[in-house]
């Protein structure tokens, strides 16, 4: 014990050092150390010095590469992303250590939307039961909107299951005629109760609805 140190002071930093290690780790730094250890006596080194410590750590990169690349992935994966996740936290990369099972989900379905996946292989793929979920995906999916985007400004064209019910979209004039597009036969009157029908003309909407088309004869 120094003589400078109180003897107080002195047996609260005894107390203190015996806990520096998490119990739950303290078996992995323990096992590098005698691993450091060991290497001291090989090497022939008396002194522990800046220099040999970061000798030591290079020789632990080049055997970490070796694992990585060489250990066969059938009986050492586990081991191998479970060594990146403990590197990813020794760099404090919290972004790695916080990402979970539902974060990889998120960011799975996401790619799935981008590169073109509907609502049916999205469900499956994520294991949803509910469509509203899937649909948010779509919704908010940056691919998605560059589709669209190319469509309004007319680099695509709408394929025919994408129309929308009841409405025709004509890129042309269109020669209609009032009585067709109300129906002037006691046929196509019964056909088209209650339902209405829109056509466009180049961004212009003319709703030919049933009711007003009873109420205009």
């Amino acid at each position: 014990m120094c003589e400078n140190v109180p003897e107080e002071i002195a047996k609260k930093g005894k107390e203190l050092r015996s806990n520096l290690l998490p119990l739950k780790s303290k078996n992995a730094y323990e096992k590098v150390y005698v691993s450091f250890q060991n290497w001291k006596n090989k090497n022939r080194v008396k002194e522990v010095t800046e220099d040999v410590i970061l000798a030591f750590l290079d020789m632990r990169v080049k055997e970490i590469k070796t694992f990585f690349q060489e250990a066969d992935d059938g009986e050492y994966l586990f081991e191998k992303v479970a060594l990146i996740f403990g590197i990813a936290g020794a760099c404090r990369k919290a972004e790695l250590s916080k990402y979970t099972g539902d974060s990889f989900r998120r960011s799975s379905a996401t790619l799935l939307v981008n590169a073109g996946g509907d609502i049916t292989s999205l469900k499956r793929h994520s294991g949803w039961e509910s469509t509203k979920v899937a649909e948010s995906y779509i919704q908010e999916s940056f691919g998605e909107r560059v589709k669209i985007a190319q469509k309004v400004f007319g680099n695509e064209k709408l394929a025919p299951n994408e129309l929308v019910d009841n409405e025709i979209v004509m890129d042309k004039p269109t020669n209609l005629s009032y009585s067709e597009a109300c129906g002037s036969s006691s046929s196509s009157s019964s056909t088209s109760k209650n339902t209405a029908q829109n056509v466009y003309f180049n961004n212009c909407t003319f709703n030919f609805g049933d009711n007003y088309c009873k109420d205009s004869k």
